[in-house]
């Protein structure tokens, strides 16, 4: 028996439909989960540090904030963190180039994030650990290990 595949250009436009919806819904619950996984991580760290915050929606727009500017940022980070170590020879020495900047940028953002925010105080040390925790997490969860 011989199985053909289909092409999706040449299937019916409501078999057309239930895909995009189906593979929508994938992402959204994905990208979803992801916020929430960010969410409760740093609610716990807020909770252990003690910091302020005025409701539930201020601790999720601060997330969103460091979801969506944390994107941005890290991109700038790995950049300079690869133009500054291409010619250091040393594992340990690009380990703490590399952990100097992504934690430097990573701080700065959540101070950044912090200062316009009024609803949630954030104290200096906090920000210091999350910008570390950030750090080691992005690190041992990258795929790009040399």
């Amino acid at each position: 028996m011989e199985e053909e595949d289909e092409k999706f250009r040449d299937l019916n436009l409501s078999t057309r439909i239930i895909v995009v919806i189906a593979l929508s819904l994938i992402v959204l619950v994905a990208v979803t989960m992801l916020f929430g996984g960010f969410l409760l991580g740093f609610n716990g760290l807020f909770i252990l540090f003690g910091v302020q915050y005025d409701s539930f929606w201020s601790l999720v727009l601060y997330v969103l904030s460091v979801f969506v500017i944390g994107s941005i940022v890290d991109l700038f980070a790995k950049a300079i963190v690869t133009i500054t170590t291409q010619q250091m020879i040393g594992r340990y020495q690009k380990f703490i180039t590399r952990m100097v900047i992504h934690t430097s940028f990573t701080w700065l953002m959540l101070y950044s994030i912090d200062e316009y925010m009024t609803t949630i105080t954030v104290p200096l040390l906090t920000e210091i650990v999350a910008a570390l925790l950030l750090f080691f997490l992005d690190y041992f969860f990258d795929d790009e290990k040399k």
